[in-house]
């Protein structure tokens, strides 16, 4: 899969990084990390059909590398945003199937006690983890700052 060789160096792009540096206090977005078998590219139409059917706020959406793309996301118009995000990576990754596309994703609840920083290191693992369990099968795992180990989403 393209991109895993870049691990260990990874950074957030300039503009993930102004983003994860606009966070304060009371800003809690999930963020995503996808790592695709394609460029990034190839999902750009799916992904803006459902971030506005699912009525999210896609505060950041950015390109890490030619297959991985980063996304912190908000759902203001309801109560259960945790299951409105897991629905959205849930249909995203399977009309990429559909397309014979194989993703890992990895979703963070970033902590608005934290560091926003460490949220984004701790989506990479992540979905790095995912990968390595999972490499020739689509996944998709989620992880709450109140988890203690993340949960593979079905």
């Amino acid at each position: 899969m393209q991109g895993i060789a870049q691990w260990q160096s990874a950074q957030p792009t300039d503009e993930v990084q102004r983003y994860l540096n606009r966070l304060d206090d009371y800003d809690a977005p999930y963020m995503l990390i996808i790592q695709l078998n394609t460029e990034v590219a190839a999902s750009i139409e799916i992904l803006n059909t459902l971030i506005t059917e699912f009525e999210l706020d896609a505060e950041c959406v950015e390109k890490l590398s030619d297959s991985m793309l980063f996304l912190a996301l908000e759902y203001l118009s309801g109560d259960d945003e945790a299951g409105q995000i897991q629905s959205f990576a849930r249909e995203f990754q399977t009309r990429l199937t559909a397309l014979g596309i194989l993703s890992h994703g990895a979703i963070v609840h970033h902590n608005c006690l934290g560091q926003a920083e460490q949220s984004f290191r701790d989506c990479l693992s992540l979905v790095k983890r995912i990968i390595d369990d999972a490499a020739n099968q689509s996944e998709l795992a989620i992880m709450d700052f109140g988890d203690n180990s993340p949960r593979f989403i079905k």
